[in-house]
């Protein structure tokens, strides 16, 4: 489903080619329709205002709902200030977003067929006839919320490693030419990279690693209570209930691990024996049972896009173009780099 996706996204590419593009979120079409095709087994054209509709508003949520709202540490601030803490806002959002599924599953549910389930939500609603349903919390509501989460979990992530990659291949093209070195050899012309090219990829996904490591534009795991204690960590007592949030961007930017951690070095995951060298402090996906669920299709979804990308393009700034900075523009749910525009070309192989 994913590489079926990103070959009708290349074609879509391929109308672009020489020309200036931004790229900001070039890729959320293309990751939001590999969701809505798990989920509702639809897809959006790249004209369909549907698609921008949903765009702005898993954006705006995400932009409305990150560490900087006083609501991520008190919660308790929507019952005393529900309009000045952006409780009120988050509802109208949430709400919007939840709106755009009822007419879908309304759809599933008319044309439901239990022996042959098309989707995520067709095998919702078959639990949902269950005796017990109710009480397992399969009911129409939880299954509004959950395809919410689908897309706010899984929509911007994707699209800001693509967006973060891009930027970097520009500011360091020797590296970008590495990866296409690398998948020349292995892939070959013929074909695009497969994620079962992977292991034989070691360069390739050392970067996409070093991507994730070097932005860390996830800087914050999501906050939860802790289910022991009292507990002793780093000379301080935690007592049991307390709000703990891992702070994943400390852990891939501590010195005294990484030596040179404001350094993009994809070399830094490459053994001695050219393989691929894993470290036990890049956890970009959290830590422990709640550790993100999407990570499977997550580094899946990267993977194939940045492969195949620099397997057919090479990505340039335009000419005179100031150079994009790494300095994140805003603070929210994820870290976003400033606008800028790229060329993609056609590559040209010897």
């Amino acid at each position: 489903m994913i590489a079926d996706e990103y070959a009708l996204f290349a074609e879509h590419l391929k109308k672009v080619v020489g020309q200036e593009v931004k790229a900001n979120n070039l890729f959320i079409t293309v990751v939001l329709n590999i969701i809505w095709k798990m989920v509702a087994s639809r897809r959006f054209d790249y004209d369909d205002p549907e698609r921008q509709r949903l765009q702005d508003i898993v954006t705006e949520f995400t932009q409305i709902t990150g560490p900087q709202n006083i609501l991520f540490l008190f919660p308790s601030a929507r019952f005393v200030a529900p309009e000045s803490s952006g409780f009120n806002k988050i509802k109208v959002y949430h709400s919007a977003m939840q709106g755009l599924f009822g007419p879908c599953i309304a759809e599933h549910r008319a044309t439901l067929d239990p022996s042959h389930p098309r989707d995520f939500i067709d095998a919702f609603l078959i639990e949902s006839q269950r005796p017990d349903a109710e009480k397992r919390g399969f009911d129409e509501n939880n299954l509004r919320t959950l395809c919410l989460d689908f897309f706010i979990a899984g929509s911007e992530t994707t699209s800001l490693s693509m967006t973060w990659a891009l930027l970097l291949m520009v500011l360091y093209p020797d590296v970008q030419a590495k990866v296409q070195a690398e998948l020349d050899e292995v892939v070959g012309e013929g074909r695009l990279p497969s994620y079962e090219d992977r292991p034989r990829l070691p360069y390739t996904e050392a970067v996409m690693t070093e991507i994730w490591r070097y932005t860390s534009f996830v800087p914050l795991a999501v906050p939860h209570r802790s289910s022991v204690g009292p507990a002793q960590l780093g000379g301080y007592t935690l007592p049991k209930d307390t709000t703990v949030m891992i702070h994943l961007q400390s852990a891939h930017h501590d010195r005294g691990h990484w030596g040179d951690p404001d350094v993009f070095r994809p070399e830094r995951f490459i053994g001695e024996d050219g393989k691929f060298r894993k470290d036990d402090y890049f956890v970009p996906f959290g830590l422990g049972k709640r550790a993100c669920l999407g990570e499977s299709m997550a580094r899946t979804e990267f993977f194939t896009f940045l492969s195949c990308m620099l397997h057919q393009f090479h990505v340039r700034l335009p000419k005179g173009a100031k150079k994009p900075s790494t300095e994140v523009r805003q603070f929210a749910i994820f870290l976003q780099p400033d606008d800028f525009n790229v060329i993609l070309d056609h590559r040209v192989r010897a």
